[in-house]
């Protein structure tokens, strides 16, 4: 633009130049000239304008294009990541009903044969300790049998209560309890005694006194309790080594077995 402007600026000036004596035809020939110059002066600087116009819309698009190429990319990578989750998704969901199917059987067994279970959980009941008894008892009482007239429970709840059942069997046959009831053995009459529990397989008593004592033995119905004075003062021992009140040492106590009682 700046070389055209160059070129005519001194044409513009010749064209305003004329001598003002001329002919008429030859001013309104300098005179259209001049016209059509002008207005080709402003066409190309309209012209020039656009251009740059358009030049900085293009470099605008252009980083529009980049920008948009970049969240193209960015969405087809989530996209892919998404098909990968849902492809995953179906596959565990496969497997998870695979897995409930099998469930599903499994439960089917073992309804099919809980009442068997519970009723052998219901017969042993008879063989265990009041200690142990105590601690199952609202259990015990939720197994359903011929006497219990009350509907039966989900199956959660079975088996949940034979499960809980039959840890406190295990955890009480796995250490040396010590109870202190109030009993009535033999002809002492009624009084406090200290009772030690070895599991569930014997278990030993001794009054406050340390002068009565003996041995129980598990039984149907509930433990059979046998007095054996003589054995009072080392089960008072071992009560004093279980609370804590002497020294740790090896005792002899007594057991049974089918030939009879052995110290």
């Amino acid at each position: 633009m700046r070389a055209f402007v160059f070129v005519f600026a001194p044409f513009l000036l010749a064209i305003g130049a004329y001598p003002q004596d001329a002919p008429d035809d030859a001013r309104e020939s300098l005179t259209e000239a001049r016209a059509l110059l002008e207005e080709w002066v402003r066409t190309e600087s309209i012209i020039s304008s656009e251009d740059a116009q358009w030049k900085v819309e293009k470099r605008i698009l252009q980083d529009i294009k980049e920008v948009t190429k970049k969240e193209l990319s960015g969405l087809e990578v989530r996209l892919q990541s998404a098909r990968n989750f849902l492809t995953e998704g179906e596959t565990a969901k496969d497997s998870l009903l695979e897995r409930r199917e099998e469930l599903e059987a499994i439960v089917k067994r073992i309804e099919l044969r809980l009442p068997v279970v519970e009723a052998g959980v219901l017969e042993r009941l008879k063989w265990f300790p009041e200690p142990l008894l105590e601690r199952v008892a609202l259990y015990a009482d939720r197994i359903p049998h011929s006497s219990n007239p009350r509907p039966k429970p989900n199956f959660l709840t079975r088996v949940q209560n034979i499960a809980v059942i039959l840890r406190e069997a295990d955890e009480f046959n796995g250490r040396i309890i010590l109870d202190k009831p109030t009993k009535e053995i033999g002809d002492g009459g009624r009084r406090v005694y200290n009772v030690l529990y070895f599991g569930l397989a014997i278990a030993y008593f001794v009054d406050e006194d340390g002068k009565a004592g003996g041995y129980g033995m598990p039984a149907p119905g509930g433990w059979k309790w046998t007095r054996a004075d003589d054995f009072a003062p080392v089960i008072a021992d071992a009560v004093s080594i279980r609370e804590n009140k002497s020294r740790a040492r090896f005792l002899s106590l007594p057991f049974k077995l089918k030939g009879g009682l052995q110290k």
